[in-house]
């Protein structure tokens, strides 16, 4: 089991620009579970925010943690994402993400980026996988992969779509709530909720346009 750092905040608003799938020997894994393609495009529906859109839109190179010797720099995807609200509002934001083979890294957002790439993910997905993503102030989420299940939403109808469950934990004691993603072969994310700290919600995929 792995430990991985990443702030609440982060963890919660990460679902909506999950992305992508594909299989390798002994599972789901590698960077098609996250297509990063210029022009991949989603469209998700959030039963408490409204209508999202998002968008592969080239890159952006940000430079990580370290001195002048040990400093690099990191070319990120950029997830474009539009909301619009149910009250008919709009907000724009963009995510910076690095994914390879091994997971999928987060490098911040047009609000700010890290130095350090916070993962996520953990490739390839394989049934009874399960890692650590820790909050700093001792929250910490187990997150575990589940099952496969056929999932309907509107978009369609998706099969073997791996359930990947984020448990929250205070110290060593299981608090109330969990986080669920299901993501579909060729796809990606089509259906993610959340019932955790009075936060309750449901996202389901409702188009794609994947060149």
């Amino acid at each position: 089991m792995k430990k991985f750092v990443i702030g609440f905040s982060v963890l919660l608003c990460f679902a909506l620009f999950v992305i992508g799938c594909a299989t390798v020997s002994g599972g789901g894994g590698g960077s098609n579970y996250f297509p990063a393609s210029d022009g991949n495009s989603w469209r998700h529906l959030d039963n408490n925010e409204g209508t999202q859109y998002v968008t592969v839109e080239g890159n952006k190179v940000i430079t990580t943690r370290g001195d002048s010797v040990s400093a690099m720099d990191v070319t990120t995807k950029i997830f474009k994402s539009t909301t619009v609200s149910t009250s008919g509002g709009y907000s724009y934001s963009e995510s910076y993400y690095v994914v390879n083979d091994s997971g999928v890294y987060y490098y911040g957002s047009s609000s700010g980026t890290t130095t350090e790439g916070q993962p996520f993910f953990e490739f390839p997905l394989v049934l009874g996988n399960s890692w650590t993503v820790t909050q700093g102030g001792g929250y910490t989420f187990i997150a575990s992969v589940e099952g496969q299940e056929d999932v309907t939403v509107p978009a369609g109808t998706y099969s073997d779509c791996f359930k990947v469950v984020f448990r929250p934990y205070v110290g060593s004691v299981l608090q109330p709530g969990y986080i669920n993603f299901w993501l579909a072969d060729g796809v990606g994310q089509v259906k993610y909720e959340i019932s955790i700290g009075g936060a309750a919600g449901l996202v389901q995929l409702t188009w794609t346009n994947l060149p």
